[in-house]
């Protein structure tokens, strides 16, 4: 490897280019699924608001009820 240093080191940074690339191409699509998720679910959210709530309700209620003992 060391008496082709040259050759190695160019390599190595093409290496860690492509690597950091598809490092930051992963973090961009981790970030646009979760805000397509959130807006997936906002919509979900908006369109049975009355169920959601329901259940939210008797989440907060149980939780409630569970808090105060």
């Amino acid at each position: 490897m060391q008496n082709l240093y040259g050759v190695e080191s160019i390599h190595d940074a093409f290496v860690k280019i492509i690597a950091t690339v598809k490092f930051i191409n992963t973090v961009c699509f981790s970030v646009l699924n979760a805000i397509v998720f959130l807006i997936r679910f906002f919509i979900i959210y908006v369109r049975g608001g009355a169920l959601v709530m329901k259940v939210m309700i008797i989440v907060d209620v149980t939780f409630m009820s569970h808090d105060m003992g």
